[in-house]
């Protein structure tokens, strides 16, 4: 994970002489290494604000320390005596003694290894010239995002794009991405590995 930001809020709740401690707190890339918390015998009640969603108040950037490939998001209420239980029906809108949310996460992932191709066959790879369609067969890896389609290119132009597999409509872009590349709702959508056979028409 190349960077994080993170929309979040909580609430605890406690009484007088209650022998009950309520805390939430944010941790990566492992779950002991807290980077954001909040503990009700520390005076901490409301981090943020638990009403307003994508408030600026409840944006966290992680610390470039913690990222890694998982970040955990944590709440807990513990009791000091086994016969104290921790409370409910406070002020939460849902009741709860002790909670966090979390509203919105905008991920920049990384990828340490690239896609490849190999056993790259047909007339569009091997033919000095080639008129009508003509074809191109290959077996194709990413084992990040997997392999979503099949560029042809003419002089430095895209002159025709090929989704190789939906992979069951994971695989399929969904656009409203600003830059204008494919966006997906799955972190890896496509397939990681596959071989294809396709074709392009163009004339010499």
């Amino acid at each position: 994970m190349g960077g994080a930001t993170l929309w979040r809020a909580g609430r605890l709740h406690g009484a007088p002489n209650e022998n009950a401690t309520y805390q939430f707190w944010f941790s990566g890339p492992t779950r002991t290494k807290v980077f954001d918390e909040c503990i009700y015998t520390l005076q901490c009640s409301v981090s943020r604000r638990p009403n307003r969603t994508i408030a600026g108040s409840n944006r966290l950037v992680v610390p470039s320390g913690n990222l890694g490939t998982h970040l955990y998001m944590n709440v807990s209420c513990a009791a000091g005596f086994s016969e104290v239980e921790c409370k409910n029906g406070f002020g939460d809108p849902n009741g709860y003694a002790a909670v966090v949310y979390l509203f919105a996460a905008d991920l920049t992932l990384e990828q340490n290894v690239g896609p490849s191709v190999t056993n790259v066959t047909g007339e569009l790879a091997m033919a000095p010239a080639v008129s009508g369609t003509s074809d191109v067969a290959f077996s194709a890896t990413d084992p990040g995002s997997g392999v979503y389609e099949a560029i042809f290119s003419l002089d430095g132009h895209v002159v025709q794009a090929i989704p190789l597999d939906e992979n069951g409509g994971r695989c399929r872009n969904v656009g409203q991405s600003p830059d204008g590349l494919p966006a997906f709702l799955y972190v890896q959508p496509c397939l990681a590995s596959l071989s294809a056979d396709v074709g392009s028409t163009r004339r010499k």
